[in-house]
């Protein structure tokens, strides 16, 4: 399944997509990732004056906060959204312009073991210009499926790389337990 929310309104407009409420596994399971596909053209003449964010909840959808920009593992954000043209996204970073399909990897670690719901959220100014919406598509939470056992840690007695360089790499390690 997809969703596509359009961007091309004479007013502007907060759009949003929520998913249901996400148990995230603990830390025992890390990494905790969202992934999701997303391809979106939005208004950006000279500047960014539509754009979308993630957003989280931790409280059943009645507080949210952006997801912190250093958990977008791919696709960073990549304007500041414009306050001058009453967009409800207005001095937020947020992507912005065109982008083709791209694969989205967010950390989700920070919120580990708590009840989450998300959030992709479209802010448009009062103009329209040029601007089709935003393709949202394959969403998926991941994480580890079993934890380590306890007290059992890797580390490498001794470790050698060899390799001719810009070529194939082979590491050899030496554990004992």
């Amino acid at each position: 399944n997809s969703c596509f929310a359009d961007s091309y309104i004479f007013n502007h407009g907060d759009k949003t997509l929520v998913t249901p409420e996400i148990q995230l596994p603990s830390l025992n399971y890390a990494p905790i990732t969202l992934s999701f596909w997303s391809k979106h053209v939005f208004e950006n003449q000279f500047e960014c004056k539509d754009g979308g964010l993630l957003e989280i909840s931790l409280k059943d959808g009645t507080y949210w906060t952006p997801i912190p920009e250093e958990n977008l593992l791919t696709v960073p954000y990549d304007g500041l959204i414009s306050s001058e043209h009453q967009n409800p996204l207005g001095n937020q970073r947020a992507w912005c312009g065109t982008r083709e399909w791209s694969r989205v990897a967010v950390l989700l670690d920070d919120y580990a073991g708590q009840s989450v719901r998300l959030r992709w959220r479209l802010g448009t100014d009062d103009s329209t210009q040029e601007g089709v919406g935003w393709y949202v598509d394959d969403v998926a939470v991941t994480s580890c499926t079993h934890p380590p056992p306890p007290g059992v840690m890797l580390q490498p007695l001794s470790s050698r790389v060899s390799g001719p360089p810009n070529g194939q790499v082979v590491h050899s390690l030496e554990v004992s337990n």
